[in-house]
């Protein structure tokens, strides 16, 4: 062997060396940095779900109110919670709910119909923003 395939071994043996330091440099880190990611995984993931929630709620609140106010155009300010219901996919309770909430704020009438049925009469609305709630579909 000459010395030049001598030097060459050695370059190489050096090269891994120090390869391997550098891994196992970087793996050092990772293990002492992974309860921070996690931590910062878990509180970004936290972050996001209540971005997404509190979106869907103003979504549904649009609806429920946009839907609410064409129900009054079609039927002269007369609203029964079934019909509400019906068209915003509320449970009954959770309808009754929002129109009373809507009656308590608007100062609506109540009448019953031929068939017994409870009718909300609203007067026409002026631009005011629906009651907070929660109520979900």
């Amino acid at each position: 062997m000459s010395r030049r395939d001598i030097d060459r071994i050695a370059g190489v043996g050096v090269a891994v060396l120090v390869l391997l330091f550098v891994i196992s440099l970087f793996l050092a880190i990772v293990r002492a940095l992974l309860p921070v990611l996690v931590v910062l995984g878990a509180v970004g993931g936290v972050w996001w779900l209540w971005n997404r929630y509190q979106l869907q709620q103003r979504q549904q609140q649009i609806f429920l109110s946009t839907t609410f106010e064409l129900l009054l155009q079609e039927h002269q300010g007369r609203i029964t919670v079934f019909e509400f219901a019906m068209r915003t996919h509320l449970k009954p309770n959770h309808a009754k709910q929002y129109l009373d909430e809507w009656a308590t704020a608007c100062s609506a009438h109540f009448e019953v119909s031929d068939n017994g049925d409870v009718l909300y009469y609203f007067p026409p609305l002026k631009s005011t923003p629906p009651p907070e709630n929660g109520l979900n579909p």
